[in-house]
């Protein structure tokens, strides 16, 4: 039984090992990526897998803002339309405690007999839009090419709503003024900073899975 749970966790070690690739320069790499493990038969595994696998691919292409409005981001974000007046409130109530609930509710669910593979993978996933959002904000400001994001990234990834609000730019000096609390430099004409703290905030709710 326990070499059967860690033969799931197979798969999870490649996906890790193709996250940590699109760190490092392509001109040092293998173009073939590993071959994929064998998943498991369960229906919410296989769409797990699913979610991860396209995102990925999305990360892997550099397509960060592909990644982050993904099925995958949708998945974990799960908002919708009825959560916008809630969230004009304020943008510290969001972040640190919506988005905290929406990973803490998407890792471990309302099922608590989920088995804890399947938490790992779910986990593995916010990681990988936590990069994607990492990956993003250093291609709009630094690396290039610039790609205009929504001022309020939630809602223009997800729901595809106008973010064309004051309180957007309201928020965007926010989460300027939270980064820069801890040590951050951003003195520079820097954008989408909502998209680098969401990544703060991403991984930071891992810290308590780990």
């Amino acid at each position: 039984m326990a070499e059967d749970e860690k033969s799931q966790l197979d798969p999870l070690r490649t996906y890790e090992l193709r996250l940590l690739r699109c760190s490092i320069p392509s001109d040092h790499l293998d173009e073939t990526p590993p071959p994929p493990s064998k998943l498991s038969n369960t229906s919410t595994a296989s769409q797990l897998h699913s979610l991860i696998e396209n995102l990925l691919q999305l990360i892997e292409s550099g397509q960060y803002r592909h990644a982050l409005s993904s099925e995958a981001g949708r998945t974990l974000f799960n908002f919708n339309s009825s959560h916008l007046p809630s969230l004009f409130d304020s943008a510290d109530q969001f972040y640190n405690e919506s988005v905290v609930k929406c990973v803490e509710s998407f890792i471990y669910g309302d099922n608590c007999e989920e088995n804890d593979n399947e938490k790992c993978y779910r986990a593995f996933l916010v990681m990988a839009i936590a990069v994607a959002a990492l990956l993003s904000f250093t291609q709009c400001n630094i690396t290039g090419p610039i790609e205009k994001f929504p001022l309020m990234p939630i809602i223009g990834l997800y729901l595809e709503e106008d973010d064309d609000c004051a309180d957007w730019e309201e928020w965007e000096g926010w989460a300027r003024k939270e980064l820069m609390s801890v040590g951050s430099d951003l003195l520079g004409k820097f954008s989408s900073l909502q998209v680098l703290y969401k990544y703060n905030v991403l991984v930071n709710g891992l810290g308590d899975f780990a």
